[in-house]
């Protein structure tokens, strides 16, 4: 058929001009590829290209003409089937799937030591430009000529298929991604946060530079996040990453011990990581970020105050462990027996 034989040809020519030799992605094969292309701070090669779509597009739109026009009226409904098959096969699973998952075979690890690429992001955003150019062939150029057959039902269910697989692809391809970017995050804390920093009897004034350069580092993935994905994506995405930078500071804040001096600056922080979260837009993280802020001031209280901090409005449904394990991070937890409290 013309129209295979052109798609293929388009679809060969663009490959050969990206230098680009196409392999088979399956789990092992991806795997495989994967260990090829495993540097945390290689570029991801994004093969996708709205130009091929355009080209593509624009022959299955005249044989979707064609059809209607040349086909004996009780065949132009399974013609048009024919032909949106061909599209589906070379533009969507041959080309888009194809480029979501040689993406996937490059993600970079989950605790990369240097700053990894984001290029992921641009990657769905690419995906998703085209497959919006494809619903919308096959909305002004499918639909009218299979409406008044049972053969829509085929192609519907068809596209559908087709786009949970994307869906499922681009999520996992977006997981990796905001995982490396919090495994880099927690890279800067652990080499940059000093033991003692929170050990100091001096009043803090700003927010250690471990805190400062996370923060930066966070602000960077979310501008490209926010540059790349829009509608649910975005939402959703940023959900995520929100949980996990909070599941990060809150772990990382478990692994010092704090002077009274100490917890001040560790609410310096805080509240660096909590305006941070606040550019993410939800509610849930920032209510998170709040507890957290909430549960520091048990690092600082007077001993003597601490079991009414404990019962205060944002701590008083905690677990008593979560509160217990706070305070034991308190450099007089032992010297004034603070373990009273919670026994």
């Amino acid at each position: 058929m013309f129209l295979k034989k052109r798609s293929k040809e388009l679809l060969d020519r663009y490959y050969e001009r990206q230098g680009h030799e196409k392999r088979g992605l399956g789990s092992e094969m991806a795997s495989k590829v994967g260990s090829i292309f495993g540097s945390d701070n290689r570029k991801v090669e994004i093969l996708i290209s709205e130009e091929l779509a355009a080209s593509v597009l624009q022959e299955t739109h005249s044989a979707f003409r064609r059809c209607g026009a040349l086909s004996p009226s009780n065949l132009i409904a399974e013609n048009g089937l024919k032909i949106f098959n061909i599209l589906l096969e070379f533009l969507i699973k041959q080309h888009v799937q194809y480029a979501i998952d040689f993406g996937l075979s490059q993600a970079p690890s989950a605790e990369p030591k240097t700053e990894p690429d984001m290029s992921m992001f641009l990657l769905v955003q690419e995906a998703n430009t085209v497959w919006h150019l494809f619903e919308k062939q096959f909305n002004d150029d499918l639909l009218p000529l299979t409406a008044q057959s049972p053969i829509h039902a085929e192609a519907v269910q068809a596209r559908k298929s087709m786009k949970d697989a994307m869906e499922t692809s681009m999520d996992s391809a977006l997981e990796k991604t905001i995982t490396s970017a919090i495994g880099f995050a927690k890279n800067i804390l652990k080499s940059e946060q000093k033991r003692n920093d929170f050990l100091s009897d001096e009043l803090a004034s700003q927010a250690t530079p471990a805190c400062r350069t996370a923060v930066e580092y966070l602000h960077k993935v979310i501008s490209s996040m926010k540059k790349h994905l829009d509608g649910e994506n975005i939402d959703l995405i940023l959900i995520a990453l929100g949980g996990k930078f909070y599941t990060l500071i809150y772990e990382h804040l478990q692994a010092f011990q704090f002077s009274s001096m100490g917890g001040m600056l560790a609410i310096c922080d805080i509240k660096e990581y909590r305006t941070a979260a606040k550019s993410l837009n939800s509610v849930l993280v920032d209510s998170k970020f709040d507890t957290l802020h909430a549960l520091c001031n048990l690092l600082i209280a007077v001993p003597e105050n601490l079991r009414q901090v404990c019962t205060g409005d944002q701590l008083a449904n905690l677990d008593k462990n979560v509160l217990h394990n706070f305070v034991k991070l308190r450099t007089d937890y032992k010297a004034n027996n603070l373990q009273r409290l919670f026994t």
